[in-house]
């Protein structure tokens, strides 16, 4: 309802407005629409086509051309800074990035080899067109993305790579050559509250997947990224620096194969946008994309001796060993246990675990006949992995096996099953992943076992006392047989 309301009252103030200037706005809309539906994209291509109408100079009449006479008053700007020194052209903003699409200024500053990731047009989003007070179309806003620090170029041709645990910042250029005041949605023209900038991430293998950015606070605390307003006046430059950014998950398979990357590697591209809030709602103005990004949960080199830290991994007591701190995580680069192994194992010992009374308490020993119940209740199945799971687990040679059910387990030994976060596949995420403590259901077996064996005990004696009673029955009637 609130939702309705704003609407509702958006829609009063434009055509009140429209009345005021004497503008037709239900023709206006319909023809905008039907614009938007002929070429959505069209007009995030102008830039390529023919530059925007000069920022800064007074707005052309309609059905003039655009000046191409002056330039921007931020260009000139930047070709005087160019002319000093290096450093002062890094505060133009550029940072060395190539122009994107969406950029206006002209002699853009050479790309360099630690330049970022490179931008271009968001073609997964449908994008809006701004108007201003008097009905007028405002060109698409030009802004230029910078990536302050947080990314390393990957040597093996992997695109970018960003550490989870580590943050990132980003600074937006952008620039206004008018005020919007309304922005052309499929419900018609509404009355925006303000511009900001909105940023996420996204699976490129599954655009339609977004993945959330977090931000952490001073205290330390990691909260979900929120819209960042801006306010530019027209014709003016402003910049907005964001820092402290993360992904809120890893890229899935960034395991290596064999020291090569991994053909199952997946992606991450960086989303930057400018939208239109109207209300609780917001509409993309303009958006860019970011090349293909490597989110890692873990720094892959670390087990090199020349960099990994001292207080991970040190020499033990014991003579021949090895002594670490953490988790350790095989074929998987988010361990949630002390060690996690994604593959086979292959032991040619015994696997040793304590069980010294010393070290026990509140024994009780359970009930063998409840313990037959629950084995009886317990099934086994045959089954074929999921395709995807397979991958991720490292048994692509597996996929059929024989084994519990975790739901099934729960419903009779609840204490046997256990969660372990969030499975992150390719295409899709299996929240709290459940786990079999097979240990707990094979000693379960042991009680079922020997309960089973006081059973066979007791039909044994039942059996021998049979047979006697069988053979002194025998006896007798023989004897009855014999006497005259």
């Amino acid at each position: 309802q609130q939702h309705q309301q704003q609407h509702q009252h958006s829609q009063q103030l434009v055509q009140s407005d429209a009345a005021a200037l004497g503008f037709d706005l239900h023709a206006l809309a319909n023809s905008v629409v039907q614009a938007r539906q002929v070429a959505p994209h069209a007009h995030t291509l102008l830039p390529l086509l023919d530059p925007l109408p000069v920022f800064g100079s007074p707005p052309s009449s309609p059905g003039t051309a655009p000046s191409r006479q002056t330039k921007p008053r931020y260009a000139a700007a930047a070709s005087k800074k160019r002319k000093t020194s290096s450093a002062d052209a890094d505060d133009d903003g550029s940072g060395g990035r190539t122009n994107s699409p969406h950029d206006q200024w002209e002699e853009p500053p050479p790309v360099a080899d630690d330049a970022g990731p490179q931008w271009s047009i968001n073609e997964h989003e449908s994008f809006c067109r701004l108007f201003d007070s008097r009905m007028t179309e405002i060109p698409t806003p030009s802004f230029r993305i910078q990536v302050d620090k947080g990314f390393k170029r990957c040597k093996m041709g992997e695109g970018y790579i960003c550490q989870k645990k580590n943050h990132f910042q980003v600074t937006i250029t952008l620039q206004l050559s008018a005020e919007p005041v309304y922005v052309a949605t499929s419900s018609g023209m509404l009355r925006i509250t303000g511009l900001f900038i909105v940023m996420h991430g996204l699976k490129l293998e599954n655009p339609a997947h977004k993945v959330q950015l977090e931000q952490s606070q001073s205290d330390r605390a990691k909260k979900s990224f929120q819209p960042v307003p801006i306010n530019v006046p027209p014709g003016d430059v402003c910049r907005v620096t964001i820092g402290r950014l993360h992904f809120s998950e890893p890229t899935a398979n960034n395991m290596r194969k064999k020291g090569k990357p991994n053909p199952d590697q997946r992606y991450f591209g960086l989303v930057v946008s400018i939208s239109a809030q109207v209300g609780d709602q917001y509409f993309t103005i303009a958006s860019q994309v970011s090349e293909k990004i490597v989110v890692r949960a873990s720094n892959p080199r670390q087990f090199e001796s020349d960099s990994f830290p001292k207080t991970a991994w040190a020499k033990g007591t014991v003579p021949g060993s090895v002594y670490h701190v953490g988790s350790v995580g095989i074929n998987v680069d988010s361990p949630d246990e002390a060690l996690c192994v994604h593959g086979n194992l292959r032991l040619s010992g015994s696997l040793l675990q304590p069980s010294d009374q010393r070290i026990k308490c509140d024994v009780q020993q359970l009930d063998p006949h409840q313990q037959l119940n629950n084995i009886r209740r317990l099934g086994v199945f045959s089954y074929r992995l999921d395709k995807e799971w397979a991958i991720h687990a490292g048994r692509e040679a597996e996929v059929e096996d024989v084994g519990f059910i975790a739901q099934q387990v729960q419903s009779v030994l609840p204490d046997a099953v256990r969660t372990a976060g969030t499975a992150h596949l390719n295409s899709k995420q299996v929240p709290n992943l459940l786990c079999v403590n097979k240990d707990r259901v094979y000693m379960e077996n042991v009680g079922a076992v020997q309960q089973l064996s006081r059973m066979v005990d007791q039909l044994s004696m039942r059996v021998s006392q049979l047979e006697q009673l069988n053979r002194t029955l025998v006896q007798q009637h023989q004897h009855s047989n014999v006497s005259p």
